[in-house]
């Protein structure tokens, strides 16, 4: 092993197809036990420019970083294998490996819109990773790309309700997200997902995708906010919907599925369920209130203790490491698996959304045909939410999401039951706690503000 004259870049991805001569002849001189692997890259170089592109990692073996060793992590055969591994490696970035996208890497090579969607992701992922230094104008050329093909595709009749225009949809939003979570076309590219995930033609639940299936677990919650908003039943208030199981690249546990799909049906009606009380408080009909209190109880019914304990006992505790949250949250969770972690947070918040709403029906009937709230219940949920704050931080993006309608169910209950954690946490305390929790979080995507 020989020392250069000039320190090599740790741990950076050498792209033969782009770089200068001198990068790979800087290759060459770092090892000669190595030298066959890296004459290998540099001949492919040749071979095929714009196909082989090894993934190459250099290990430094002295402290000053004079000295490294050649080790290829990859090298893709083809321009299919090539945008596949990038795509792989922005997910791991993204804390995304257990996400919709990991659906994608099987349609690269197969959809020349999907593909540059998937081009634009990696190379948006690249640029965030550098902290935005530099033009993003090169690398967000297959993003330009492929937003003019979307728009032939979508006025195309025959390709509007295929597969790979909703998975670009949703790759582009994925896109924005990274470089600003909340500008005008992230929010865009959201409401025309949700328009083509609605008007989608009815099927059996087992028929439409895994991919389709797990874009629309991961992006729930514009089944719920934007028709509350409007005041309407959701689009997606169907049985095929609320039907339809969670899927993963690997095996989920039962109880995984049962808390998910629980969920993600209770936030598919609750739109209805809150446009009926909205009704019933400004016209006085009966049968207003009979339709509300009726779907109300219906609702009640969707829970499952055993699939709850189920997950609750493969969870492991582990003291909590932020000093300021130990009097609050001594313990935290630390779940095996994002899904795990998914499943939980978010059949603890639909099942705090509930008793909200149910708080507000029961003042729509006397008291003896009250619904049952159960403050222990939500003190329980509420806690464990909080319990999970330390897990979200490790969890990236999918925390993230995860997290920010959680908040706003604690936040509520507390506004709604304010002495639920009393006497030994009053509620101003606990929501100071939780923006402060939040903030420390987020890292800035959003600002959370009492």
């Amino acid at each position: 092993m020989t020392s250069t004259s000039e320190k090599p870049i740790i741990s950076q991805e050498v792209d033969f197809a782009t770089s200068t001569p001198a990068a790979p002849r800087a290759l060459w001189s770092l090892t000669s036990g190595d030298q066959r692997f890296a004459s290998r890259g540099i001949r492919q170089r040749y071979n095929n420019r714009r196909v082989r592109q090894p993934f190459v990692r250099l290990t430094p073996i002295d402290s000053a970083g004079d000295i490294a060793i050649v080790e290829i992590i990859s090298l893709p055969s083809s321009r299919e294998q090539l945008l596949a591994s990038r795509l792989t490696h922005a997910l791991e970035a993204c804390k995304l490996s257990e996400s919709w996208p990991v659906f994608v890497a099987t349609r690269v090579g197969h959809s020349e819109i999907v593909d540059l969607a998937v081009e634009a992701l990696a190379n948006a992922q690249q640029y965030a990773a550098s902290r935005y230094v530099g033009s993003p104008n090169r690398s967000l050329m297959p993003y330009t790309n492929a937003l003019t093909k979307l728009r032939c595709d979508l006025n195309c009749p025959e390709k509007i309700h295929q597969d790979d225009t909703v998975i670009t949809v949703a790759l582009l939003a994925l896109v924005e997200h990274l470089l600003s979570p909340i500008s005008p076309p992230f929010r865009s590219h959201l409401h025309g997902l949700y328009a083509l995930l609605a008007h989608r033609p009815p099927s059996h639940p087992d028929h439409e995708s895994d991919v389709i299936r797990a874009i629309f677990y991961d992006h729930w919650t514009f089944a719920f906010l934007k028709p509350c908003v409007q005041g309407t039943a959701s689009p997606f208030d169907r049985d095929d919907w609320c039907r339809m199981q969670p899927v993963a690249m690997d095996v989920l546990q039962p109880a995984v599925i049962t808390l998910r799909r629980i969920a993600n049906e209770l936030f598919i009606r609750f739109p209805r369920l809150i446009a009926h009380i909205r009704d019933a408080r400004q016209r006085d009909p009966p049968e207003l209130k009979y339709d509300a209190v009726t779907l109300a109880a219906k609702l009640v019914g969707l829970k499952d203790a055993e699939a709850e304990n189920e997950l609750l006992h493969q969870v492991e505790l582990e003291r909590t490491s932020w000093a300021v949250d130990q009097e609050i949250i001594p313990v935290s969770f630390r779940f095996l698996r994002v899904a795990q972690y998914e499943a939980a947070i978010y059949y603890w918040q639909a099942q705090l959304f509930l008793a909200r709403i149910c708080k507000r029906a029961n003042e729509l009937v006397p008291e003896d045909e009250a619904l049952p709230v159960d403050e222990d219940e939500m003190r329980r949920m509420c806690k464990n939410i909080f319990m999970s704050f330390q897990y979200t931080l490790g969890a990236g993006m999918p925390g993230i999401s995860a997290v920010q309608m959680a908040v706003v169910a604690c936040w509520g209950s507390l506004i709604d039951f304010p002495k639920l954690f009393e006497p030994k946490f009053n509620a101003e305390t606990l929501r100071s706690w939780i923006v402060e929790s939040i903030n420390a979080m987020t890292q800035g995507w959003f600002v959370l503000t009492s």
